[in-house]
């Protein structure tokens, strides 16, 4: 086993590897926790964690900014979480269309795309935030009719659905 590599009372330090010239590694200290920081520079994955030969996770940063963290299985599984410079995220999809965008890319998987476990019952499960108004104007609606409060605007399939509400329950 070789030496490991000992960095003391550096400012800043980097190496490279010849054969590997598109690898740079830089440390910037300055004794600041606010300034220091590592750099690592290359084209593709930038760093890779590795649990065992086939279990893995690695992390790279596009030229646009866009950061992929792909994690592998044993089975070759692999599955994407991507964070994109706008404030979109995106799982099992490198290109969100949405500010959280989850593609569940087979039509056989057996499982939900997504599931809300709330433990607090004092807590409601999804939080509607927006201005309403009585019309279709915007996705939550204040028209009444009889007992109902309003409606949510969803989409299914990308055809506009409204989803009824209804006043809080008296027992």
């Amino acid at each position: 086993m070789s030496d490991p590599i000992q960095l003391t009372n550096t400012t800043n330090t980097g190496f490279s590897i010849a054969a590997l010239d598109v690898f740079y590694l830089r440390l910037n200290c300055s004794n600041d926790p606010l300034t220091d920081t590592l750099e690592i520079l290359k084209v593709g994955t930038q760093l890779k964690l590795s649990g065992g030969a086939a279990d893995y996770a690695t992390l790279a940063v596009a030229a646009d900014g866009q950061l992929v963290v792909t994690t592998v299985d044993a089975d070759a599984a692999l599955a994407d979480i991507c964070l994109m410079p706008d404030g979109n995220v995106g799982i099992n999809i490198l290109a969100p269309l949405a500010k959280l965008h989850i593609d569940q890319d087979v039509d056989d998987a057996a499982i939900p795309v997504l599931t809300l476990d709330q433990a607090d019952i004092s807590d409601g499960f999804i939080n509607f935030i927006g201005a309403t108004a009585a019309s279709a104007a915007g996705p939550i609606s204040s028209w009444t009719v009889a007992d109902l409060e309003g409606y949510v605007r969803c989409e299914i399939n990308g055809v506009q659905k409204w989803v009824a509400y209804y006043a809080d329950p008296t027992a």
